[in-house]
């Protein structure tokens, strides 16, 4: 299934194959890997798209809904071998409905089930395959409070993600890590006197070797914010040693007011996620529910932090984490890991996109305009796309015999030159789908991709 099993992995330094991503079973004969999935719960269904969209070995893919209607198979490998989805699907809502004011824990098909990790209630893989979010955990929820938790890192291990729930920084396994459990060979460490409700509120620059971490202090906006300088992810990859390596210190421990603050909550205190920039300067997003999604700078200079609303985006009503952790606030790491993407329901759980991308190298900002939809039917779903940019899945009613009924959309690109922020209007349409061919609003994903993974030698 391509899970990572616990074990201590061999080196692939000499394995090219494995270095480029290719799953062990596939040639570069026997088409290319893919990168995103369609998945539906409607007739158990998922289609596989390469970095394009396009289709990936049609031919071997076609999925098939069986009697049951919550069923079917789909062929997994060139020689034919057959992965049974019957059972992946688990405590999935059926993709027969829209997200629309609906609470969408367990929606694959919303917005809020879109992330880091990918989809919260699946699992998919660059070798086309799939597994249900409870391969993490026996609990198909332990994925999405994972999702809330992730830490903005570009640190080099790629299969590392670091996540952050309230005092305990830990590092996790991308293949199948949950926030209760550290990952093979590391440790997590418990931050000295931080807020033990935050979620997230952490960023690493590996350019600076620094760590920030925000804590609630009070209502009306005020924070703490400090820095840790000499963290280095690379050299020490469990947070227990990076957090007490010789040379590591608290730079700044400092409160500061986030100005116009507008709504008093659990998603506005504990939800809040910073960007550190190479220049220094931290870029702030907060979500306030059913008001809007705001935009900040803090500059740090002598142990003193000032914040600056710079952008604001219109929220209808909309609800975060006092709902639970399954909404509010959630964010997109570009593949390349230098870019960011910060995003919120537009209504209610988990219906349209409101979004902000950040360049962590420049320090610039923008709303993903192309990406974003104020719609109020159905889920909108960030994407990474090629290595430094983002696009977003509109969530409609698409299938065979209505092909226009869902998109791919906004595509946002990012000049490593400059940093400068670039938007595209255009669409893709998709080429096949999965079944059934009726109401269906199916949920995209982007896949788990071997080829960013710093190990990939994995059981196949």
């Amino acid at each position: 299934m391509g899970r990572f099993l616990t074990t201590s992995q061999t080196s692939t330094t000499e394995n090219k194959s494995l270095q480029n991503g290719t799953p062990k079973f596939l040639d570069s004969s026997s088409g290319s890997r893919a990168c995103y999935a369609l998945m539906s719960s409607n007739g158990g269904g998922v289609a596989f798209y390469d970095k394009f969209f396009q289709q990936i070995r049609a031919d071997k893919y076609i999925a098939y809904s069986t009697s049951g209607g919550n069923g079917g198979n789909y062929q997994n490998s060139p020689s034919g071998d057959v992965q049974i989805t019957s059972g992946l699907f688990y405590n999935t809502s059926s993709t027969s409905t829209q997200a629309s004011s609906n609470s969408t824990s367990n929606y694959m098909n919303a917005t809020n089930a879109s992330g880091e990790l990918g989809n919260y209630m699946m699992d998919a893989f660059s070798n086309s395959t799939i597994t249900s979010c409870t391969s993490r955990s026996n609990s198909w929820h332990h994925k999405s409070t994972t999702a809330a938790m992730v830490v903005n890192s570009d640190h080099t291990n790629k299969r590392i993600v670091y996540i952050r729930n309230g005092a305990s920084f830990r590092a996790i396994d991308r293949l199948d890590g949950t926030y209760a459990y550290d990952k093979y060979n590391t440790k997590s460490y418990t931050i000295p006197g931080a807020n033990t409700s935050m979620t997230g509120a952490a960023s690493y620059n590996n350019t600076l070797k620094r760590l920030v971490l925000i804590n609630y202090v009070t209502s009306g906006g005020q924070f703490k914010i400090t820095t840790y300088d000499g963290i280095d992810f690379d050299k020490n990859p469990s947070p227990l040693e990076a957090f007490t390596a010789n040379g590591v210190t608290v730079s700044t421990t400092a409160t500061f007011t986030i100005p116009s603050w507008s709504a008093n909550n659990n998603e506005s205190y504990y939800g809040l996620q910073p960007v550190l920039c190479d220049n220094g300067k931290v870029i702030v997003t907060v979500m306030f529910t059913g008001s809007s999604f705001s935009l900040y700078e803090v500059v740090i200079s002598n142990n003193v932090a000032v914040a600056t609303l710079k952008l604001t985006s219109s929220l209808t009503t909309s609800y975060g984490r006092e709902q639970g952790t399954y909404y509010g606030q959630k964010i997109l790491q570009s593949r390349d890991m230098n870019s960011v993407l910060m995003f919120v329901p537009y209504y209610y759980h988990g219906s349209g996109l409101r979004a902000f991308i950040i360049n962590k190298r420049f320090g610039t900002y923008s709303v993903a305009t192309g990406l974003e939809n104020t719609g109020s039917s159905g889920g909108t779903q960030p994407l990474p796309y090629g290595n430094n940019g983002f696009c977003s899945y509109f969530v409609g009613n698409v299938y065979a015999s209505n092909h226009g009924g869902g998109y791919v959309q906004g595509f946002v690109d990012v000049n490593e030159n400059t940093g400068e922020i670039i938007a595209s209007g255009s669409r893709i349409y998709l080429p096949y789908f999965p079944l059934v061919n009726t109401t269906n609003y199916p949920a995209m994903t982007q896949v788990t991709d071997y080829s960013l993974l710093d190990n990939q030698n994995v059981e196949g």
